[in-house]
């Protein structure tokens, strides 16, 4: 009977595994790759250098999302990667914090620091 219980289980947790696989999973507040290539993301990456410019007055100029990560939360937290020009023209690599609310239109600038 013991050996029967045993084989059920197993059975059940293989046929979860095929209906449900892991890329599907996904835990509450982790941080996930979202797609760089989305128009979204770029416009994300040139709004947060606008918002930085505007504090920091440096004059950099956005060039390009290289790389981002999500997190669901009451909203979305976004760490945006990108490529920015200094006022030297040299180019530099920053990450961006950003907050977007449950309405896009609540957008909020967390961090702005380069990338050594």
């Amino acid at each position: 009977m013991r050996t029967g219980l045993l084989l059920v289980i197993g059975v059940g947790i293989v046929a979860c595994s095929i209906i449900m696989p892991a890329t599907a999973i996904s835990m509450p507040g982790a941080w996930e790759y979202c797609n760089v290539d989305a128009l979204k993301m770029q416009e994300l990456g040139k709004w947060a250098v606008a918002e930085h410019v505007k504090v920091a007055n440096d004059g950099i100029r956005f060039i390009e999302v290289w790389g981002c990560e999500e997190q669901v939360v009451q909203g979305v937290n976004y760490r945006v990667f990108l490529h920015a020009l200094h006022n030297t023209g040299e180019k530099g690599q920053f990450q961006a914090g950003v907050y977007e609310g449950a309405s896009s239109s609540a957008r909020k600038l967390v961090s702005f620091d380069p990338i050594i």
